[in-house]
């Protein structure tokens, strides 16, 4: 699959590797990538202690061993339809509705600017905007999965006057475990190591 880097003239932007969507088995192949990613979220969230409180307490219905099936190696829509299915009407579980919808949704929409541009860019949080004639090439790579940056492109900072540092990567936040903001100048380098999976 290819990764590109682009540079916008008309707002000087120098965006992050993006994948580059030019045909339905690109996208095919990036949406793999997405699924096993949001696996990963829902599983995380079956085994909290957040959805053990909705499901078994709030609503009585238990889907023991569920988490299983929700396994980032499986797909993961067919899970979250199953998960859906398995509740009464009176007692539909929302939040497991609203992760098929919006991932339905998302997948819908770069479908269709895909097949009215032929272009289209995807960011490594899913986000995505079709290709214009402003953008620049600076790069492009072929890779599985989104290229990693080297922990050297990291930047830490902090407004003037600011008690909190933020870590960036090529002008992009870097969050981790929900934070995007640290202490001390070290927490938000060691965070950037954790995005980075880098000793």
């Amino acid at each position: 699959m290819k990764f590109t880097r682009i540079y916008d003239n008309r707002t000087g932007i120098d965006y992050p590797w993006m994948a580059d969507i030019q045909s339905i088995a690109d996208f095919t192949e990036i949406e793999k990538n997405f699924c096993s990613r949001d696996s990963w979220c829902v599983w995380d969230y079956i085994n909290s202690k957040d959805y053990s409180q909705d499901v078994r307490e709030t609503f009585g219905v238990s889907l023991d061993n569920g988490g299983d099936h929700c396994h980032p190696s499986n797909k993961l829509e067919p899970f979250l339809h199953a998960c859906v299915l398995t509740f009464p009407e009176k007692n539909k579980f929302y939040p497991m509705l609203y992760f098929v919808e919006k991932l339905s949704q998302a997948s819908k929409k770069k479908l269709e600017y895909l097949a009215k541009c032929g272009r289209i860019l995807i960011n490594i949080n899913g986000g995505f905007m079709t290709w214009s004639s402003n953008y620049v090439e600076k790069e492009s790579i072929e890779r599985e999965h989104f290229p990693q940056y080297d922990i050297k492109e990291v930047k830490v900072s902090k407004w003037p006057e600011g008690k909190h540092f933020y870590a960036t990567i090529n002008g992009s936040s870097i969050v981790v475990d929900g934070i995007e903001k640290w202490n001390t100048e070290q927490q938000a380098f060691d965070a950037a190591k954790k995005y980075l999976n880098v000793e």
